[in-house]
């Protein structure tokens, strides 16, 4: 492992010496196994208060043995504090939570060894994951320290200036998903993020041990506390719902009675000499009935033929026939 030590100059006064002790220390413990050593924090974000903060390192070895964690405290003193993953570690940690490397990675100064978290990258999803999962672990965890410096109600603006610092990196979280770079300062935080800037104003003050608190003070900032974390869960909702679809145009619909249409027109006719008219062929004529065939005439006879019998008296009309056709 290669030492940085040129830049280790940046960190703020009386910082570079012991982190420039503890990168070498940690050498001689871990031996080639040690592969980066990283400050980070708010050494190097500007908001770091000599005999109030601590120095953040974080050593990455290949990776973590329970041997190692005894080796690596043995060199470990104030005001650092001390991290340790192991290299393989990374890509599943920016996977699923992955809030702590990228604050690592925006602001961190390499102390020795390789920048593993240079090419280190997340996606949204998981960053909007891991803000819900640690603003509803950090309200829960609010409300039960309420409860318990209910009966000692000094205890409680101690309580509150951890908890103050924890939602910061929280909400810094929830900047990434704002849109925010990551240099963007807190003073920027309150329109995109949803919060009052007097709001922030007192969270950060409360944050750097600023504020000095009554009993009653101390209750409005818990109050305060819980109604900015219930307010960043419902911006990171927002800000990860998926976009709206567009909206249908409503047709526009007649008041009253609908209007009944009036029927359709015939067909007109298409113009030209008119079709003539169909004419009825003629009945097929009765086929002739057969006359009946003539009777033979017969032959005449030496007898004489005898008398005919008396043909009764005919109706009026047939004997006027009769007389017609008697010959004159």
């Amino acid at each position: 492992m290669s030492q940085a030590e040129d830049t280790v100059g940046s960190l703020p006064p009386g910082l570079a010496e012991p982190a420039g002790r503890l990168a070498a220390a940690l050498g001689r413990a871990l031996g080639w196994r040690l592969v980066s050593v990283y400050a980070y924090g708010s050494a190097l974000r500007g908001g770091y208060r000599p005999g109030v903060s601590d120095l953040n390192i974080l050593a990455v070895l290949d990776h973590v043995e329970a041997g190692d964690l005894r080796a690596v405290a043995a060199v470990v003193k104030p005001p650092v504090t001390l991290a340790v993953i192991g290299e393989e570690e990374v890509p599943d940690l920016l996977a699923v939570t992955p809030l702590t490397l990228l604050d690592i990675k925006d602001a961190h100064l390499l102390i020795a060894g390789r920048d593993i978290l240079a090419e280190g990258s997340a996606e949204r999803p998981a960053i909007a994951t891991q803000v819900r999962l640690e603003l509803r672990d950090k309200l829960a965890q609010l409300r039960a320290d309420g409860l318990a410096a209910a009966a000692q109600p000094k205890r409680l603006p101690g309580l509150l200036v951890g908890h103050a610092a924890s939602l910061l990196h929280t909400l810094r979280g929830l900047t990434r998903l704002a849109g925010l770079p990551p240099s963007a300062r807190p003073e920027s935080w309150p329109e995109p993020l949803g919060i009052a800037p007097d709001d922030l104003t007192q969270i950060l003050d409360l944050a750097r041990g600023q504020a000095r608190l009554t009993a009653a003070q101390a209750e409005a900032r818990l109050a305060l506390l819980m109604a900015v974390m219930q307010a960043a869960l419902a911006r990171t909702a927002a800000l990860m719902a998926p976009p709206a679809e567009p909206a249908k145009p409503k047709s526009r619909r007649t008041k009253g009675k609908a209007k009944e249409e009036p029927p359709a027109e015939p067909a007109p006719t298409p113009q030209g000499d008119p079709e003539p008219e169909a004419t009825p062929e003629p009945a097929p004529a009765p086929e002739p009935t057969p006359e009946p065939e003539s009777a033979p005439t017969p032959e005449p006879t030496s007898e004489p033929a005898p008398e005919p019998e008396a043909a009764p008296a005919a109706e009026p009309e047939a004997a006027a026939e009769a007389g017609d056709e008697a010959p004159q």
